[in-house]
């Protein structure tokens, strides 16, 4: 009679170095999410802040919309740029702060200011969540800095100026700008 014995030995379970290739690419698996992530993070406050800083651009480019057809609706109507004198240069060479959120008419000696040198960060209210040039309270100054220019473009009519804001901000080491130009017209 013939045995065929054999031993049957259990595997049970993974070797050192498959255990060891598993971390690694669990691992890397996971660190790789990890890292995308953060980069979209990071990326979304990036967005948010230029978000941000368009709109503030926008605002004083309104603002004196809000100017001109407030002056053509007096009676009798008022010179279309009466108001924004402190502002308006042939060069690009005066800056002024608008303060959009002040909007009395005719527009009074808070809402319009010539900047000498460099203009002032506006401020923002975390329980308004509104950004102004207002003081007390718990405004407090923002990242942004923002500087708006008119001019009378020398090749055209005297029925047209061009406005420009610029919207500044640090980021790191670096500085973020946001321009906006807009030309409007005596109408």
């Amino acid at each position: 009679m013939k045995s065929n014995i054999t031993t049957k030995t259990n595997n049970f379970g993974f070797s050192l170095i498959e255990t060891l290739v598993a971390i690694t690419l669990l691992v890397t698996v996971v660190s790789g999410v990890l890292g995308i992530a953060n980069r979209s993070l990071r990326l979304t406050g990036i967005a948010r802040e230029q978000l941000i800083a368009f709109y503030l651009a926008q605002e004083p480019i309104e603002y004196i919309r809000f100017v001109r057809d407030s002056n053509r609706l007096q009676t009798p109507p008022k010179p279309w740029l009466e108001d924004l004198d402190e502002c308006i240069s042939d060069d690009w060479s005066v800056t002024c702060t608008i303060d959009g959120l002040i909007t009395d008419y005719p527009p009074d000696n808070d809402s319009i200011k010539t900047c000498s040198g460099k203009c002032v960060p506006i401020r923002f209210s975390p329980s308004k969540g509104l950004y102004s040039y207002e003081t007390g309270g718990d405004w407090a100054a923002s990242k942004y800095t923002r500087t708006t220019s008119i001019k009378h473009p020398a090749d055209v009519l005297t029925d047209e100026i061009a406005i420009r804001v610029t919207v500044s901000w640090n980021v790191g080491t670096s500085i973020r700008t946001v321009e906006a130009r807009e030309n409007i017209l005596n109408w």
